[in-house]
């Protein structure tokens, strides 16, 4: 495989410029034909493929080698996204079984209100309490804000009590505090 150097030769990356701002809107435009659901990232994967294999393309067959990989890349593009739509399918059709936690040592009441509980409430409360996340940590492996984040868990938390004191008529301090969490 042949990479491209940490420092171009000004020659390749005027090269490189060159062939971009004359044949972008093509292999865009091509992409389009191909069917491609998203152009612009065709276009950009194949400048990039470029950009590795400069040094192998011929110059008079510059056009006709972003063609071909414009080609390709679309065709992989499409299969993902059969892929993709079938999977999304299947999941779909799919039964929704019940919330099965397992884990041995866990208190068949918080279970059972860990069950009850909607999936947004379990899950922040899981990443809290089984996998000792910070709400700083918490809203990074769910893509929120930290305050955004510590809303959800505040709630999931009062939520989680509420329905456990309900459950239980003299609940012990160690199970009301267990989905305290580390940062309570």
């Amino acid at each position: 495989m042949n990479t491209p150097p940490s420092h171009p030769h000004p020659d390749r990356r005027a090269r490189f410029e060159r062939i971009f701002r004359e044949r972008y809107d093509s292999v865009r435009r091509h992409a389009v034909r191909c069917g491609s659901s998203d152009p612009d990232d065709v276009a950009s994967e194949c400048f990039t493929a470029l950009w590795r294999r400069l040094d192998d393309v011929r110059p008079d067959l510059e056009r006709a080698w972003l063609i071909a990989a414009t080609r390709k890349i679309t065709a992989n593009q499409r299969r993902g996204d059969v892929r993709r739509t079938a999977l999304r399918d299947a999941i779909a059709a799919q039964p929704q079984a019940p919330l099965e936690i397992d884990i041995p040592e866990l208190d068949p009441t918080i279970a059972a209100v860990l069950h009850e509980l909607g999936p947004t409430d379990r899950q922040v409360l899981m990443l809290s309490v089984w996998d000792e996340l910070s709400t700083k940590e918490i809203a990074f492996v769910l893509g929120l804000t930290r305050s955004a984040a510590s809303v959800r868990l505040h709630r999931a938390r009062t939520r989680f009590r509420e329905r456990y004191s309900s459950m239980t008529p003299h609940p012990t301090p160690t199970s009301a505090n267990l989905i305290g969490g580390i940062d309570a």
